[in-house]
């Protein structure tokens, strides 16, 4: 049975948040690690440790983490997302949105889950699913440029250019630095133009 020592679980947690807030998360990954030597229960430093390793692009090992913070915290919505995402890194679209679904059944007002839900939708071939869940976010966060860019990807994918073009314009209403979506609308501007022209 591992001990609680909050006297030495505090400095190694702290210095693993210093380090990570520095984009140093492999090193900040060690100090989490030791951390929950010390306090083998706490979820928010097995958090910080598992968003350590996922963003040092070690998938494998967060999934485990974010799998032992779900299975034993299930109201955890944080290990749900962070579960969610990383399945979403590793192509595991299916488990992926199940994690996402659960997150949302705990906080079902979550617009960027949603957002994060209709893209593992999508990737599954479910494009409906995933606009239901991209315009769920956006009656919760009407100003979420990526969620507008995503409904434009959604439309432009099933040949629908003025209904994409409509959600890129929006996108780069909010956010006119989006390159992404601009780069984007420049391709179906000049695609919907292509085939007009055939007709």
């Amino acid at each position: 049975m591992v001990k609680k020592s909050p006297n030495k679980t505090r400095p190694h947690n702290n210095f693993g948040n210093s380090l990570y807030r520095q984009g140093r998360y492999e090193e900040a990954a060690g100090y989490f690690k030791k951390a929950i030597e010390y306090n083998y229960w706490d979820m928010e430093i097995r958090i910080n440790y598992g968003n350590s390793l996922f963003l040092s692009g070690k998938y494998d090992e967060a999934l485990k983490e974010y799998r032992f913070i779900t299975k034993n915290r299930p109201d955890n919505i944080n290990g749900f997302i962070n579960l969610g995402e990383t399945l979403y890194a590793l192509g595991q679209y299916e488990e992926s949105a199940e994690s996402f679904k659960k997150a949302l059944s705990i906080n079902p007002e979550d617009p960027e889950v949603h957002t994060k839900l209709g893209n593992a939708l999508f990737k599954l071939g479910k494009a409906n699913e995933a606009v239901s869940e991209y315009t769920r976010a956006l009656e919760l966060d009407p100003d979420s440029a990526k969620t507008y860019y995503n409904l434009g990807i959604v439309y432009y994918s099933r040949g629908n250019y003025n209904e994409a073009i409509e959600y890129l314009r929006n996108a780069l209403r909010i956010d006119p630095g989006y390159d992404r979506a601009r780069i984007l609308l420049e391709k179906v501007l000049g695609e919907r133009g292509i085939n007009q022209h055939k007709r």
